[in-house]
């Protein structure tokens, strides 16, 4: 695949929308059944290396993330 810069771009414009996640808001998400530790470890990750954490997901949890950001850049334009 080649990248551009305007979909480079668009890419981290896209993923700024992954900052809104509370603690809460991403357990309910993303890893409703997990146990606390299970959760916690993902949890750090996502907060301290965001990039690692995206690239460990699988791709049911990448389209629940896309989903996610789909929701929160509908929600701006309607402000």
């Amino acid at each position: 695949m080649n990248m551009d810069y305007d979909a480079f771009r668009g890419i981290l414009d896209d993923l700024k929308y992954t900052q809104r996640f509370s603690k809460y808001s991403f357990k309910e998400l993303l890893f409703s059944g997990a146990t606390d530790e299970y959760f916690d470890a993902k949890w750090d990750m996502f907060r301290e290396t965001p990039l690692y954490f995206l690239w460990s997901c699988s791709p049911d949890k990448l389209a629940l993330i896309c989903e996610y950001v789909n929701q929160h850049q509908i929600l701006d334009k309607e402000e």
